[in-house]
């Protein structure tokens, strides 16, 4: 099902192996998934391809040196990349000031993206976009009018899913769902507010609990009707981690019985600033949260349950 092409073997059930600072600039920040159709590998016209990272938004050299690679990788698989899943905390408080609060066309979306992630490659990859908790201090509602300025950017709401089917199929049954999650929204029921400042412009803005329980409903409805053969979650907080932030009880409890329950293969994240991937009764928890910033501790290794 996936191929993964970084160096996810660097970080991988809990146990960590260090990097230089040039190695961890240039190739731990990126996640690139390859979706194999039988009989072709990652790099043949029948292949979907997804980048998926998180925590870019601090407008800074590694930033911009994930963006590079990025470009070098989409350069060898001929422009050929589908999905670029920025996975939440899309904007730090930077030299450019705090998250943008103004209008869809705010100076800071094309100072963070649009001037950043410009490889030709790149151009086709369709931007879908997670909410993270230092995005809550954003104008959350300009965000989905962001396509209007910038086609590549996807974020249609909070939380919302896709279906891609297989490149040249004529099956009318779906190879992939994808499904974006507003994860700041689902600590809500533990700390009355979202992870996140509380945002004045927000859909449930007053009403937190009120999105809670509609994103979970709607989640729980999406992933019981799916007729897609693989289904992949995507969301900015982690469930699983060993790094700098221990596993999150809040999403283990509230998600990894949807998951296990619907067959949810996957599950990509950020939050936490480095790279993991942890196998967990049968589900892949991809932690790429190293897109503008990276970390590399162990310090909640104890936090992965045994035998992942």
């Amino acid at each position: 099902f996936f191929a993964f092409l970084s160096l996810t073997s660097m970080i991988t059930r809990g146990k960590m192996v260090e990097l230089d600072q040039a190695q961890m600039r240039v190739v731990l920040l990126v996640v690139i998934f390859g979706w194999l159709c039988e009989g072709n590998s990652t790099s043949g016209d029948a292949a979907l391809h997804i980048f998926a990272l998180g925590d870019v938004g601090c407008d800074c050299p590694l930033q911009h040196a994930v963006s590079q690679a990025m470009g070098q990788t989409a350069d060898k698989l001929k422009g050929k990349v589908d999905v670029v899943a920025f996975l939440g905390d899309l904007f730090y408080h930077t030299r450019y000031g705090p998250a943008p609060q103004g209008p869809a066309d705010s100076p800071r979306y094309k100072q963070t993206f649009d001037d950043v992630y410009t490889a030709p490659s790149l151009k086709s990859a369709r931007w879908v976009m997670a909410l993270g908790n230092h995005d809550y201090g954003a104008n959350i509602l300009a965000m989905f009018e962001r396509k209007h300025y910038n086609p590549q950017w996807y974020q249609p709401f909070i939380y919302y899913d896709m279906f891609y089917s297989e490149p040249d199929s004529s099956t009318a049954t779906p190879m992939l769902h994808l499904i974006v999650l507003d994860t700041p929204l689902l600590h809500v029921k533990s700390l009355r507010i979202p992870h996140g400042d509380p945002a004045r412009r927000h859909p449930f803005h007053g009403r937190y609990m009120e999105g809670f329980e509609k994103q979970m409903h709607w989640l729980e409805e999406r992933l019981s009707s799916s007729p897609a053969t693989w289904v992949m979650v995507l969301g900015h907080h982690h469930i699983w981690s060993s790094n700098r932030y221990a596993s999150s009880g809040i999403l283990r409890d509230l998600l990894t019985p949807l998951f296990h329950k619907h067959g949810v293969v996957a599950y990509l994240s950020g939050h936490d600033h480095s790279l993991q991937h942890i196998s967990v009764n049968g589900v892949e928890y991809i932690v790429s949260g190293n897109g503008g910033v990276a970390t590399c501790t162990r310090r909640y290794a104890s936090t992965i349950p045994p035998g992942s």
